[in-house]
């Protein structure tokens, strides 16, 4: 598949699953969406322990962090603050250094449930000056800075 296309993305759900795990170790970029919450905190020291025990397997594999679906009230700012703590000093207890917290966030719009009920991308569905457009923009923005200097 790999001359056919220029990337394919592989969604397993966020479970551990074989799937996911023969996914992880042929992929070249892990992105591990996260949400503020407790949950989604057990789901990320889940995947970074699984992201250890395969970065051996796949010593090229960039590991990316994105908070996801976050409040964009700008009361809520310490979920948010709070969260980015908690997986620094994750990282270092785990020695994943090399795991990098994207700057970029998925806030919670009402456009991406829109979206999804209209079966259209955010692209698709949104305008140029609409928020949820501009987030995703951003983070794929990100994303394309860090594979480039992750595989040049």
């Amino acid at each position: 598949m790999r001359g056919h296309f220029d990337s394919i993305i592989v969604d397993t759900g966020g479970k551990d699953s074989k799937e996911m795990r023969k996914a992880i170790l042929v992929s070249d970029i892990i992105i591990i969406p996260t949400i503020p919450s407790q949950y989604d905190v057990n789901v990320l020291d889940h995947m970074l322990e699984l992201y250890a025990e395969v970065k051996d397997l796949n010593p090229k594999l960039l590991s990316l962090i994105l908070v996801n679906r976050v409040s964009p009230n700008p009361f809520l700012t310490k979920e948010l603050t709070n969260l980015k703590d908690y997986i620094h000093v994750t990282k270092q207890e785990m020695c994943l250094e090399d795991v990098k917290v994207l700057d970029s966030v998925i806030y919670e719009r009402q456009a991406y449930r829109k979206a999804v009920i209209e079966g259209k991308s955010i692209k698709e569905y949104c305008d140029n000056s609409d928020k949820a457009l501009i987030d995703f923009e951003v983070f794929y923005q990100e994303l394309l800075t860090n594979a480039k200097k992750h595989f040049m």
